[in-house]
């Protein structure tokens, strides 16, 4: 059944529970592409210098997005480390820490849900584990 919360078996729960975990480091991955794009296609020569950076972060986040498949709790907390170490750099540069309060708002409160995500798959694994010793 598409779009079921009921899982066949114990190891497709941990394939939903890694793709729930995933999901916030798709979504920055795909807005820093997004970002790299729009600078390539419709920034000046000023922008230039951003678009290397902007393509790195989504190379980043895509990697850690792939891990999360395997580990998504040390991937989770890798990429909010990384994530509020960019907003900690571009206010140690100048920013302001409210520009696009409302975006960091919602990407925060994805990387908790990830993050709660993460640690049910832990959980699950654990228990699973624990199922297959006792048998």
């Amino acid at each position: 059944m598409i779009g079921s919360s009921i899982v066949s078996s114990q190891q497709d729960g941990l394939v939903k529970l890694a793709r729930h975990a995933r999901v916030v480091l798709v979504l920055i991955a795909s807005l820093q592409a997004g970002a790299a794009a729009l600078l390539y296609v419709a920034g000046g020569p000023a922008e230039e210098p951003l678009i290397l950076p902007a393509i790195v972060g989504a190379v980043l986040y895509g990697v850690l997005a792939i891990w999360a498949s395997s580990a998504p709790m040390p991937a989770v907390i890798v990429g909010l480390v990384l994530y509020l170490s960019s907003i900690g750099y571009s206010v140690a540069q100048g920013a302001s820490p409210f520009d696009g309060l409302l975006l960091k708002g919602i990407i925060l409160v994805l990387f908790v849900n990830g993050l709660g995500a993460a640690r049910n798959y832990d959980d699950a694994k654990r228990r699973i584990a624990q199922q297959g010793s006792q048998d």
